[in-house]
């Protein structure tokens, strides 16, 4: 049974096709989500929440920036729209966000983590490998990635 899904989002489109993935897988279980965004401690940038809109694809740098601080407020909005309520939102700070993603996993007890293939990334990700494949081989629970 999965009573706790753990949804990392980050502001990229396929962040949120993950999230509705999440939507229906917890709708099936009757699953408590956790949208979890990990935001660099470093990003001085304004979280930009003018114009809150899912990306549709590949964004440009400034794009990215907005979008990874806005990935919360996003994921509210589309889980108000979806009407799932047994969900919380919550935001963290961390220079290596596969490390805190699997560390808030197993806080909330996850049954299961649900995330995108590919998010935003940065060059750090590039010479570390994606933070999904870190969270795929590090996780003690299963983990969904969604194209």
């Amino acid at each position: 049974m999965l009573k706790t899904i753990l949804v990392p989002v980050d502001g990229s489109a396929a962040s949120y096709k993950a999230l509705n993935y999440a939507f229906n897988l917890g709708e099936a279980f009757k699953s408590r989500l956790i949208v979890l965004t990990v935001s660099d401690p470093f990003d001085l940038s304004p979280p930009g929440l003018k114009d809150l809109k899912v990306p549709a694809g590949e964004l440009s740098p400034e794009e990215e920036i907005l979008a990874g601080g806005a990935a919360l407020a996003i994921a509210q909005k589309l889980a108000e729209k979806r009407g799932y309520d047994d969900i919380a939102f919550e935001k963290a700070i961390a220079a290596d966000p596969a490390a805190r993603i699997l560390q808030q996993a197993q806080i909330v007890n996850a049954d299961t983590i649900v995330m995108g293939k590919r998010g935003l990334g940065t060059t750090k990700a590039f010479l570390l490998g994606s933070v999904s494949s870190r969270i795929a081989s590090a996780a003690i629970c299963p983990v969904v990635i969604v194209n």
